[in-house]
């Protein structure tokens, strides 16, 4: 072999073997972006999924909240007919006093005669 041939020889011994390693290399780095890529998506998902929960929680939440509004609504509307109840009770309270307060007067005043013309004229 002359010493072009034995040059050329090397070179290409040399490209191959640069070739193999290269091509090993790329295989390797293929198949760890494969799975770097793998995990990525797997944490794509995950998060996808928990965002999703969320969402669900936060419509939750805001159905409690709308639900919590209608009824505070409901509970002051109640509590304002609480205060007009009682405001009634107190006016009926009152009339009732001023009627015995009359009652009284006039049994002072007319005695037995009152009551048993009422039992004479109503009840018989």
């Amino acid at each position: 072999m002359c010493y072009k041939e034995q040059t050329t020889y090397a070179f290409f011994s040399i490209l191959d073997l640069h070739l193999s390693i290269s091509s090993s290399s790329i295989v390797q780095k293929n198949e760890s972006l494969t799975l770097q890529l793998d995990d990525r998506d797997a944490q794509l998902r995950d998060l996808n999924k928990e965002f999703k929960d969320r969402e669900d929680e936060i419509k939750r939440l805001r159905t409690n909240k709308l639900n919590v509004e209608r009824g505070e609504e409901r509970e002051d509307e109640l509590r304002r007919q609480l205060d007009d109840l009682k405001q009634e009770l107190n006016v009926a309270r009152k009339a009732e006093s001023a009627a015995e307060a009359r009652v009284k007067k006039l049994k002072t005043k007319y005695g037995n005669r009152l009551f048993r013309a009422y039992h004479y004229y109503i009840i018989a």
